[in-house]
C-alpha cells in the first residue's frame, strides 16, 4: 500500500479543491467547476488504470476473479472508484441517482444492482452515503464477485478479464448520462463498429481521424485527447460513447465547453496566448488561407485582448490566460453564434431530420420564367413552328408514298432549314451588330450559343431519323422493284445505298447516297468532339479543329440535297462576306496585328497580358476578342474577354487562365521568359558588385529600353494610413505608359501595372496612387518585358454590354469570370471622372449628377466568388482603387457601387474550426477598417452566398429593375437563373 501513498495524497488534495469550489464559491466558480470535474474524472481513470497495471500479484495482462477482488478491495482503489461515481464532487452519493443510473445502464442484468440496493438500505436506509459507507458496501461479500461477472462477458475466457475490459466497463458505468436524450440510440456503438478496422475492440487515432473532416490533424488530435479519458493510445467504446455525448450537447454551455477544451491544449483551465496562436494556425490551414507569422500574431493578440478586456481587469494579474467565462462572454456578444455553432461530429451523432417534401408549384415558376425571358420564349416558339410547318408541308407533298419515304423526305426538308440556320446563330459580327443597335430587347442575341447547340441537337435527331427511314425504305420498297430511268434496270439495296450506279438523287444524279455516308461520318465526329466532356476537359483544340469540318460538311450537303443551296445561299453569302471582311481587315495595313508589351504570371496559373491596342480598335465594356499567338501556334484562334476599360488608351488587357493545351503552352512560354529575365537581372547585379551604379529593380533589355524610351515612369505610393503589416514585402515594378495629352480624360500622369487598376486619376493631382495588394505576396511577381507578335480578331459583343441599360445591375463573377466585370467597373469610373468638376482654389472635386453615358444605371452590386485566397490578387488593386475613389469623392457616387467578396475554401463563422479565426478577422477589421484576406475595405465573407437572403436584400433596396449578369461555371448559372425567376429579376449569362 505504501507505493500508492503519493497518488492518494494527490487524490485527497484534488478532492479538497473540488469541495472548496463547491462550498465557498457557489455562484461564480461553480460555473467552471465542470472543467475541474472533467480533469478529476480523467485523473481518476488514469490513476485507476495505472494501479491495475502496476499490481505485483501477477505478471500477466489479465485478472482472475481473486486478483480482481483483492485489488478492488483496497481503499485507494475504491477511493478512485468513488470519485468516478461522484459526478458533482459533493463527497456523497445520492441513492436515487446512483441506483437509477446503474439500472438504466445494466438493464436487464439486475443481480448486481439488487445487491447494492439491499446493502445500501441495510447500512443507511435511503440516505446519502459517503466514502466510508461506499467502502463498506463494496467490501461486502459477493459485491466485487458480481462486478467481475459483469466484466467477464466472454464465458469462454476461463474466468480471465483484461485491464482494457475492466477500464471499459468502469468508464461506461461511471459516466454521467446527462445527454442521453440527445444521442441517437445505438448510434455510438454502430459508428464505433463501422470505424474500427480489423475487428478491433478499441479505436486507434488513425481510425478516429476518419470521423473528423479536416485538412490537418490538429483538431482530430485535440478531440481524441478529450475522448481518451485514461490516457491510453486507443479509445474504448465506453470512452467513445461518453465523448460523443459530450460533443453532442446542443446547449450553449455544452458548445463553449467543447470549444474551450479544444483551445486549452495543456488542460490547465486557461487558454494562453501561445495556445490561441497554434489554434489559429490550424484554423488558417483548415480554411485554405496563408498569412505571415506577424499577421497570425496580430490575429491571436486581437482575439486574446478582446476577451480580456471584457472581463474583470482586477483579476488579470492572477491569471495568465483566458478562462471559460471570458471565452463564453466573448462569443455571447455575437448574436446567434452560440445558437448556430456546429461541432464537426454533429453529422454523425444526431438523428437525421425527416425531410418534409413540399410539393413545388409548377405553374408559378413557369409563368415567372416566361415573363423574364419573353424574347427567348417567343424565338423558340417561332423556331418550333417553322420546323413543324416544314415537316408537315413536306409530308403532305408526299402523302401518296409509303410512310418511310414520307418521314425521310419530311426530315430532309427540316434539315435543309436547320443546316443553314445553324450558321446564322454563329455569325459573330452580325450578332454583335444586332446587339449594338438594340435588337437584344426583342431578339435572344445573348443566347445565340445555346440556340446553336439546340439547333445542332435538332440536326442530329433529324439526321438519324432521315438515315434510318432510308435504310428501311430502300430494301423494303425500292430494291428490285424501282427501275432506274438512267440505267433502265432495277438495282439491289446495296447498290442503292452504297454506289452511284442507279444514277438518281442528289444535285448531281447518283451523289446523294455516297455523300450521305460521308456526311454521317463528319457529323458524328463533330458531335462527339463537341461534347462538354471533350470541350471543357483541356481538349479545346480537338473541338476547335474538328469543328472546322463544317466547310466540307456544307459542300457535301449541297451535293447531297438538290434543293439545299436555295436555303444556304443567303446564309452562305453573309458568311462569305463576313469572312472576306475579316481577312481584308487583318491583312490590310496589318490591322489586327499587334504585340504584347508585357506579361505577368498570377496565382492559379493565370497569365495577364498587356497588349498594344491595334489601330482603329474600338470596343465596349465586356466585349471579347479572338487571340492568335504565332509563337504558340500559327493557326489557332482563342476567345478571351477584354479585362481593361475602353477608356484606357493604347493598351488592352487579357487575363487568361490555364484550362487546356494552348493556354498551358502560353503560360509555360512566359515562365521561360521570366526565368531568362531573372537570369539577366542576376547577371547585371553581379556585374554591379564590381562597378556600383544605380539600376532599376529589373534591368531593361533592348526591347524594354525601346518601350521605356517612349514612356515615363512613376513610382507607386502606398497610402499613408495603411498599417505597416499590410504593405507589400516585395519590390514592385511598374510598366509605365505614355502621357496622353489629347485623351478625353486628359490625365496628367498615368501608370499601368498589370495587377493594378487603371482607374482615372484625380485631375487636380499630379499623379495617381494605386493601392497594391495588402496581402503580402506568396512569391515575388515580376513583369515580363517581352515583345511578342500576336493577332487580334474582334471585338465581339457579349451579354454584359447590356449593363448600362439596366437600372440596378448585379454583377456575379466566379473565379476568372471576373474579367468582363473588371472592364465594366473601370469603365464606370472613367465615365464618372469625365463629368467630375473641381474647385480651382481648394482642389475639391465633385459631381452633381451621374454621367449620361451610364444611362439608366442607378446602383451596381458586384459579387466575386473565389475558391482560394490568392485568386483575389488578380484584380484586388483595381477594386481597392474603386473603393478609395468612391469613399473620397462621395456625392452621387456614394454607395453607387457595393462590393461583396466570398471565399469558398473558408468555413463559416458557425463552424468549430473557423469560429476563432472569423472572430479575429472581425476584430482586426473593426480596428483597421480593412479586410485582412484581400486588403479591401469590404469584409470578405466565408463560404458561398445565401442567394435567397442576397436577392431579398436587393429587393428591399428598391433601386429599380434588377438585372443579374453572371460569368462563371454553368452549375451556378442554373441556380442563379432559378432564383432570378423566383424574384422576378432579369438574368444574363456570359459565355464561359
Amino acid at each position: 500500500m505504501a507505493k500508492f501513498a503519493s497518488l492518494d495524497k494527490v487524490d485527497s488534495a484534488f478532492g479538497i479543491q473540488i469541495a472548496e469550489i463547491n462550498a465557498n464559491e457557489p455562484k461564480e466558480t461553480r460555473k467552471v467547476a465542470w472543467f475541474v470535474q472533467a480533469q478529476q474524472r480523467q485523473q481518476a481513470l488514469t490513476g485507476l488504470q495505472s494501479l491495475c497495471k502496476q499490481r505485483n500479484e501477477e505478471n500477466t495482462e489479465t485478472f482472475s476473479a481473486d486478483s480482481f477482488c483483492r485489488l478492488f478491495s483496497q481503499d485507494n482503489v475504491l477511493h478512485l472508484l468513488f470519485r468516478l461515481f461522484d459526478h458533482h464532487s459533493r463527497g456523497k452519493l445520492v441513492h436515487s441517482d446512483f441506483i437509477g443510473d446503474l439500472k438504466e445502464k445494466l438493464r436487464p442484468k439486475t443481480d448486481f444492482i439488487d445487491l447494492l440496493d439491499t446493502l445500501w438500505y441495510i447500512f443507511v436506509k435511503e440516505d446519502d452515503i459517503d466514502f466510508e459507507i461506499f467502502c463498506r458496501i463494496f467490501k461486502s461479500k459477493g459485491v466485487l464477485g458480481k462486478l467481475f461477472a459483469l466484466i467477464d462477458t466472454d464465458k469462454a475466457g476461463a474466468g480471465q478479464v483484461s485491464v482494457n475490459q475492466v477500464m471499459a466497463v468502469i468508464t461506461e458505468y461511471t459516466s454521467e448520462r446527462r445527454n442521453l436524450h440527445i444521442l441517437y440510440p445505438g448510434r455510438a456503438e454502430e459508428l464505433f463498429r463501422s470505424t474500427v478496422t480489423n475487428g478491433n475492440r478499441e479505436m486507434s487515432f488513425e481510425d478516429f481521424k476518419k470521423l473528423i473532416p479536416s485538412k490537418n490533424k490538429f483538431f482530430a488530435e485535440r478531440i481524441f485527447r478529450i475522448f481518451n479519458k485514461d490516457g491510453s493510445k486507443n479509445l474504448s467504446i465506453a470512452e467513445f460513447r461518453e465523448g460523443l455525448e459530450q460533443f453532442c450537447g446542443q446547449s450553449e454551455e455544452d458548445k463553449v465547453r467543447c470549444l474551450f477544451q479544444i483551445y486549452d491544449e495543456n488542460g490547465d483551465g486557461l487558454i494562453k496566448l501561445c495556445e490561441l496562436k497554434s489554434v489559429l494556425k490550424a484554423c488558417i490551414e483548415e480554411n485554405g488561407m496563408k498569412f505571415s507569422e506577424k499577421q497570425v500574431e496580430e490575429l491571436a493578440e486581437a482575439l486574446y485582448d478582446d476577451a480580456r478586456d471584457r472581463s474583470d481587469t482586477s483579476r488579470h494579474s492572477t491569471r495568465n490566460g483566458l478562462t471559460y467565462d471570458e471565452l463564453k462572454a466573448q462569443m455571447s456578444k455575437h448574436p446567434g453564434l452560440l445558437e448556430n455553432l456546429s461541432i464537426s461530429l454533429d453529422r454523425f451523432l444526431l438523428p437525421s431530420p425527416e425531410k418534409k417534401t413540399q410539393r413545388q408549384p409548377i405553374f408559378k415558376p413557369m409563368v415567372s420564367y416566361v415573363k423574364n425571358n419573353v424574347p427567348f420564349v417567343i424565338f423558340v416558339l417561332a423556331y418550333a413552328i417553322v420546323n413543324l410547318g416544314l415537316f408537315i408541308s413536306r409530308a403532305i407533298q408526299y402523302k401518296d408514298s409509303n410512310m418511310f419515304y414520307i418521314l425521310a423526305r419530311s426530315c430532309g426538308q427540316t434539315l435543309n432549314f436547320n443546316c443553314a440556320f445553324i450558321l446564322v446563330l454563329m455569325l459573330r459580327r452580325g450578332i454583335t451588330l444586332l446587339r449594338n443597335i438594340g435588337c437584344g430587347s426583342f431578339l435572344p442575341v445573348d443566347q445565340h450559343v445555346y440556340l446553336h447547340k439546340v439547333c445542332g441537337g435538332v440536326v442530329v435527331v433529324l439526321s438519324a431519323l432521315h438515315i434510318l427511314m432510308h435504310i428501311i425504305n430502300f430494301p423494303l420498297n425500292i430494291a428490285g422493284e424501282l427501275v432506274s430511268p438512267v440505267t433502265n434496270t432495277s438495282h439491289s439495296a446495296a447498290e442503292w445505298l452504297f454506289t452511284m450506279r442507279p444514277g438518281l438523287f442528289g444535285l448531281y444524279p447518283g451523289l446523294a447516297n455516297i455523300t450521305g455516308w460521308a456526311l454521317v461520318v463528319i457529323l458524328a465526329i463533330m458531335v462527339i468532339c463537341s461534347l462538354p466532356s471533350v470541350r471543357n476537359s483541356g481538349y479545346f483544340e480537338v473541338f476547335y479543329w474538328t469543328h472546322l469540318l463544317y466547310i466540307p460538311f456544307w459542300i457535301l450537303l449541297i451535293l447531297h440535297g438538290p434543293n439545299f443551296w436555295y436555303w444556304f445561299i443567303g446564309t452562305g453569302l453573309c458568311f462569305a462576306l463576313f469572312k472576306a471582311s475579316r481577312r481584308i481587315k487583318l491583312s490590310s495595313s496589318n490591322r489586327g496585328c499587334t504585340d504584347i508589351n508585357s506579361a505577368m504570371l498570377l496565382p492559379s496559373r493565370v497569365t495577364h497580358l498587356v497588349i498594344r491596342k491595334p489601330e482603329n480598335f474600338y470596343f465596349h465594356p465586356g466585349d471579347y476578342v479572338y487571340l492568335k499567338v504565332p509563337a504558340i501556334t500559327s493557326t489557332e484562334w482563342h476567345p478571351f474577354t477584354i479585362s481593361s476599360a475602353p477608356e484606357l488608351p493604347d493598351f488592352i488587357w487579357l487575363h487568361i487562365r490555364c484550362a487546356g493545351g494552348w493556354t498551358n503552352k502560353l503560360y509555360e512560354y512566359f515562365e521561360q521568359e521570366q526565368s531568362k529575365q531573372l537570369l539577366r537581372t542576376n547577371n547585371v547585379k553581379n556585374d554591379n558588385k564590381k562597378e556600383p551604379k544605380a539600376i532599376s529593380a529589373i534591368e531593361p533589355t533592348s526591347v524594354e529600353n525601346d518601350i521605356r524610351s517612349k514612356y515615363k515612369s512613376h513610382c507607386i505610393a502606398m497610402p499613408s494610413g495603411m498599417p505597416m503589416h499590410q504593405q507589400p514585402c516585395t519590390e514592385n515594378v511598374s510598366l509605365p505608359i505614355q502621357i496622353f495629352k489629347n485623351s478625353p480624360l486628359n490625365p496628367r500622369k498615368m501608370k499601368l501595372t498589370p495587377r493594378a487598376s487603371h482607374a482615372p486619376e484625380t485631375v487636380a493631382k499630379d499623379s495617381v496612387e494605386i493601392i497594391q495588394s495588402h496581402q503580402p505576396p506568396m512569391r515575388e511577381e515580376r513583369h515580363i518585358f517581352h515583345s511578342l507578335e500576336v493577332a487580334i480578331d474582334g471585338p465581339y459583343g457579349a451579354p454584359s454590354s447590356h449593363i448600362f441599360r439596366a437600372e440596378h445591375a448585379v454583377l456575379i463573377a466566379a473565379g476568372i469570370g471576373v474579367t468582363p466585370f473588371a472592364s465594366i467597373l473601370q469603365s464606370i469610373m472613367h465615365r464618372y471622372y469625365a463629368i467630375r468638376q473641381s474647385c480651382p482654389n481648394c482642389n475639391h472635386s465633385w459631381a452633381s449628377q451621374m454621367p449620361d453615358s451610364i444611362m439608366n444605371l442607378k446602383k451596381v452590386d458586384f459579387f466575386w466568388i473565389n475558391r482560394d485566397q490568392r485568386s483575389f490578387e488578380w484584380f484586388v488593386d483595381m477594386l481597392s482603387q474603386l473603393e478609395m475613389e468612391q469613399t473620397d469623392v462621395g456625392g452621387v457616387l456614394d454607395r453607387f457601387l457595393d462590393l461583396h467578396m466570398y471565399i469558398t475554401s473558408a468555413l463559416k463563422k458557425t463552424d468549430m474550426k473557423a469560429v476563432g479565426l472569423q472572430m479575429a478577422f472581425d476584430l482586426l477589421y473593426a480596428k483597421d477598417k480593412r479586410d485582412l484576406v484581400t486588403g479591401l475595405k469590404t469584409r470578405t465573407n466565408a463560404g458561398r452566398p445565401n442567394w435567397d437572403k442576397v436577392f431579398q436584400k436587393l429587393v428591399d433596396e428598391d433601386k429599380g429593375k434588377v438585372t443579374v449578369f453572371y460569368c462563371g461555371p454553368p452549375q451556378l448559372a442554373k441556380e442563379l437563373r432559378k432564383k432570378c425567376n423566383e424574384f422576378g429579376f432579369d438574368f444574363r449569362k456570359e459565355i464561359f
